[in-house]
């Protein structure tokens, strides 16, 4: 099976390569990856597919060590599992480029500016790639001529997004533009790995890689902050000794 993966890899590999036309970009890049506790070494081919406006970037890759080649993103046993292995290549879907009337681009983003770059100047939500994968958008639009309106979105995958921005811009003059933006951090714990998606991050659970298990002092909007800056003051990360099955807030003391 790990022949058959690697096989298929080079085949995919050689048809990129070989249909390259006008306008198509192909990357690669080789590194390390750490999975499950085990490290592997990558590599990957990332292709831009051009259709007319329509833009396709791929990222098409094996991780593989001493041990063979890690088989959770080559998954083609169930149909459920062959779509989710597809869907999992696309680095990106993008519509028209910076500057035209319409421009987006699904997936990742690279560097991202909102507007003259006050608020929002480069952002990227690739930075934890590829452990974390994450389905962000930068949207465009130009409208009535002299109208724009910008949004930025960090990842679709997670219910709150940790960055959320828009822009409401209006170019009187060619060289003069006046606007209104707005940029949120929903949720400041976006930023934190979180390992087991328990909506705990690892820097505080003691338990990252079981969803079932956690410190119930986030669930306590009343206790949040007092606890948080315990934890901050006087014990180290990842070293809450916090028992899940057991949280009494009156025996919590600290010597």
């Amino acid at each position: 099976m790990n022949q058959f993966k690697f096989y298929l890899f080079l085949i995919i590999f050689s048809l990129i390569f070989s249909q390259e036309k006008e306008g198509m970009t192909t990357s690669g890049s080789m590194g390390s990856v750490t999975i499950d506790g085990k490290i592997y070494n990558q590599a990957a081919i990332r292709p831009e597919i051009p259709i007319g406006k329509l833009g396709l970037g791929l990222d098409v890759y094996i991780y593989f060590n001493d041990e063979g080649i890690y088989e959770g993103n080559w998954d083609f046993s169930s149909g459920q599992a062959a779509y989710e292995t597809i869907i999992d290549k696309i680095y990106y879907i993008r519509w028209g480029k910076p500057g035209d009337n319409l421009y987006f681009k699904v997936g990742a983003l690279p560097s991202v500016t909102l507007g003259q770059g006050i608020l929002v100047n480069n952002y990227s939500n690739i930075m934890e790639y590829p452990q974390i994968r994450r389905v962000g958008l930068d949207f465009k639009m130009k409208f009535m001529e002299q109208w724009g309106v910008e949004i930025i979105h960090s990842n679709f995958k997670k219910a709150t997004p940790g960055v959320l921005a828009t822009r409401l811009s209006y170019d009187p003059f060619p060289r003069l533009s006046a606007g209104f933006s707005y940029v949120t951090d929903l949720d400041q714990n976006q930023g934190l790995r979180d390992r087991d998606g328990d909506n705990y991050p690892d820097y505080f659970d003691h338990f990252p890689d079981d969803e079932n298990q956690y410190s119930e002092a986030l669930s306590d909007t009343n206790v949040t902050n007092y606890y948080t800056d315990l934890w901050e003051k006087y014990i180290e990360p990842n070293q809450n000794s916090d028992n899940p099955e057991y949280t009494s807030y009156d025996d919590f003391f600290l010597t």
